[in-house]
């Protein structure tokens, strides 16, 4: 099974959803769109992780990401929920993929947006171990 690199899954992400990110005017007229995007991309992710589907799962939950910073970049209230979920769901789907490193990075981004996250803790302190 091919390895996915964070990295190249958000730089394909970034191709895919570029057109988002496109002009300020397009992006604030299109913010609840967005928002919508977003929660089915994370939707869509759970429902591959749920099915074992570690690298698709990967791929949706980077695809939400970029568009959530997007929309950060316009508007940083209301997206730390989402962004902490979003991490800490690619660190799981990471995790499974036995790629701990990165799991411990998206860990710690989740923390970031929201610190004692019990998910996030716990999936970290994981990929450590793992990653020894």
């Amino acid at each position: 099974e091919a390895q996915l690199s964070v990295e190249s899954a958000e730089e394909a992400a970034v191709e895919a959803v570029g057109v988002y990110a496109s002009s300020r005017s397009s992006l604030l007229c299109g913010e609840a769109s967005m928002q919508s995007k977003v929660t089915k991309l994370r939707e869509q992710g759970n429902c591959h992780f749920k099915s074992s589907r570690w690298e698709r799962a990967v791929s949706h939950y980077s695809d939400a990401i970029v568009l959530l910073r997007a929309m950060r970049a316009e508007k940083a209230a209301g997206i730390a929920d989402e962004a902490t979920k979003l991490h800490s769901n690619r660190a799981a789907a990471l995790l499974k993929l036995g790629q701990y490193a990165e799991a411990i990075s998206d860990c710690d981004a989740a923390l970031a947006f929201s610190p004692g996250f019990a998910k996030a803790c716990l999936r970290r302190e994981e990929a450590a171990r793992l990653l020894e």
